[in-house]
């Protein structure tokens, strides 16, 4: 089959899981002798290597699409992305081309923050920036109503112009519904983002990893990056967890506040890597800890599991039950819930059987997101 996905123009690590399901999805199915082009909208610093037949779908490009679309048309086309103009892909099409679209997150309409753009305001360095929350917040109400409208209708959108429109989850599915009240069944589908190492973490070797927990996330607000410092200064006033350390994998706008926050807490057993491949780090941790306000489909659940770190996770988004279940191959604690949070962490770095245990049964049920098994479901969609 000839396969066009619509996603960034660059290869992992930059633009994110995004960019890592869509270089995944496109060597698992040249794998299986399909053919795979990459569309995409706008131009980056950092191009793909990876794809060698590439076509920018914009509008201002019309006239190299239509060129294009005589050497070539599509038997499937994927776009990562809702916002796509699907217009432009019709000189593209094969005569029974099948459009599948795929949502990253939890699909809701936008609540803009108006916290953000007053921290923006106060903090940001940039002076158009600056300019630029000031105005949304004199006009915030109008602004909220815009981006939920544009919202709305990139949903209704994407659901009339796709064959299947696929969510992370099942569970995804009633917020969907109560944006687009007619979206069912089969034209929705679940599927999941799949592992993403070439390598499982042998289990006979799970008695080598060190004593150590492990943080992977870019800084912003939905990460609550403060909860997690914050329980592990606990941790290092119990001198019973004096030979364990804390690993922190990430980086991002306003990084120095996490660090200037691990001062002001007192925090010495911490590490800050900055941005860095995190495979050589959940190799040797053996807890992972997650406190997001939110996720679509976490893929540092997989890759932690993957790699026999047990994770520890606030109860804050609908898919995390298809990944952790709890005390079976992770821990679940109630959102919001620190002092728990903080027990069951400490509980699960004094058991060491106990962690083993769920680091085991991690690694086993990892193969649940097997790169095999998730585009054995696309293929599925493909041929149905």
């Amino acid at each position: 089959m000839e396969i066009l996905i619509i996603s960034f123009d660059a290869d992992p690590p930059f633009k994110g899981g995004v960019c890592t399901i869509t270089n995944i999805l496109a060597k698992e199915l040249v794998k299986k002798g399909h053919q795979c082009t990459l569309g995409y909208i706008n131009e980056t610093d950092t191009p793909s290597t990876f794809f060698t037949d590439k076509i920018r779908i914009s509008e201002d490009n019309i006239d190299n699409i239509l060129i294009f679309s005589k050497r070539k048309k599509f038997d499937v086309i994927i776009t990562q992305f809702l916002f796509v103009n699907y217009d432009l892909l019709t000189p593209l099409k094969n005569t029974h081309c099948k459009v599948i679209s795929v949502y990253h997150s939890k699909p809701e309409l936008r609540n803009t923050l108006f916290s953000s753009y007053l921290t923006a305001v106060i903090h940001n360095t940039n002076l158009k920036s600056r300019i630029y929350s000031l105005i949304h917040l004199f006009l915030f109400p109008l602004f909220k109503r815009y981006e939920r409208k544009k919202d709305l209708i990139m949903f209704n959108k994407a659901y009339i112009n796709s064959d299947h429109l696929v969510l992370l989850s099942k569970k995804f599915f009633p917020f969907l519904q109560k944006i687009i009240p007619n979206a069912q069944y089969p034209k929705l589908i679940a599927i999941g983002n799949p592992i993403v190492f070439d390598e499982t973490f042998p289990i006979e070797n799970l008695y080598q990893k060190e004593k150590k927990v492990l943080i992977v996330c870019n800084y912003n607000h939905v990460k609550r990056v403060p909860i997690m410092l914050k329980i592990w200064k606990e941790i290092e006033q119990d001198s019973q967890f004096d030979n364990w350390s804390l690993t922190f994998v990430g980086g991002g706008e306003n990084f120095h506040k996490v660090i200037l926050l691990a001062k002001k807490l007192g925090i010495k057993r911490i590490e800050f890597t900055g941005f860095k491949n995190p495979l050589p780090y959940y190799r040797i941790c053996s807890i992972m800890l997650m406190t997001s306000k939110y996720e679509g489909y976490p893929m540092t659940l997989l890759e932690g599991q993957q790699m026999g770190v047990v994770p520890i996770v606030y109860n804050s988004f609908e898919s995390l039950t298809d990944i952790v279940i709890d005390n079976f191959n992770g821990i679940i604690i109630p959102n919001n819930d620190k002092k728990t949070f903080t027990e069951q962490l400490k509980s699960l770095m004094r058991n060491e059987d106990r962690r083993f245990k769920l680091a085991q049964n991690a690694i086993t049920n990892s193969a649940l997101h097997s790169k095999e098994v998730i585009i054995e479901k696309y293929i599925h969609l493909f041929n149905d």
